[in-house]
């Protein structure tokens, strides 16, 4: 008991040099413990190999070290390994092995993971199976999921159609910036559906959209300006969204 609570001592420590940027005195500790079999340790120090911080960036020795975490049953790292596999990062690209390994994490919960299983279920159209996972992530304000299940209640895909519900998604997902979602909650207010018709609303979400250079928001807050005769603005973003085809 002892030497685990000096592990985990050991390992804080780490953490808070990791981030603090002292990668040098991460590394340092993460190490040894990834050696003794810590998988938290051994899941930081394969992101220190992935990604390069303060080492040599090296995906194939992040992939043995997230291999041995995920073994231990580490969310994190098993994600990793889904992300791997699906993307073949140094590794030979597996969409079986990052579906086995996306599900391994996304069982504990994991929201990153169960966003990706989520979106692997749509592509093959299990729309039922979709829905559960990306319903799972977004109960954990995951923005990208908020926004597809705004989209599968809007459509009725895997449940039943529900504006109400997709309205709520939408926002969900809009509030946390998400910019296909401020535009739907913009094109949901101008066209009153699930709410009263709201113009002022949706020139303020059109606009959030725009600035983050969504075409058909920048489309539709043109001709809301277009509408209200200034014809500047709307000129200038009808060219913003032209420009981007």
């Amino acid at each position: 008991l002892l030497f685990v609570n000096l592990m985990a001592g050991d390992f804080n420590e780490g953490l808070i040099a990791q981030e603090k940027g002292d990668f040098k005195t991460a590394l340092k500790i993460f190490t040894p413990l990834a050696i003794q079999g810590h998988k938290e340790a051994q899941y930081h120090l394969g992101f220190m190999y992935y990604k390069g911080t303060g080492i040599n960036q090296n995906r194939r020795k992040a992939y043995d070290w997230f291999k041995k975490s995920a073994n231990q049953g580490f969310d994190k790292a098993q994600y990793r390994l889904g992300v791997m596999y699906y993307n073949g990062s140094d590794v030979k690209k597996d969409h079986k092995k990052a579906f086995y390994w996306y599900m391994k994490a996304s069982e504990q919960g994991y929201s990153y993971a169960q966003y990706y299983l989520g979106s692997m279920y749509h592509l093959s159209q299990d729309y039922t199976n979709a829905f559960k996972w990306h319903n799972e992530a977004a109960k954990q304000d995951h923005y990208k999921s908020q926004f597809i299940l705004g989209t599968y209640y809007a459509k009725g895909l895997g449940i039943p159609k529900n504006e109400k519900l997709a309205f709520e998604s939408f926002q969900k997902s809009a509030k946390q910036g998400h910019m296909k979602a401020q535009y739907r909650l913009g094109l949901m207010y101008e066209k009153g559906i699930a709410r009263p018709k709201d113009l002022q609303k949706a020139f303020q979400w059109y606009t959030k959209s725009s600035k983050q250079g969504y075409l058909y928001a920048q489309f539709r807050l043109g001709t809301l300006y277009y509408l209200s005769k200034d014809y500047k603005n709307a000129l200038n973003l009808f060219e913003k969204a032209a420009l981007q085809g």
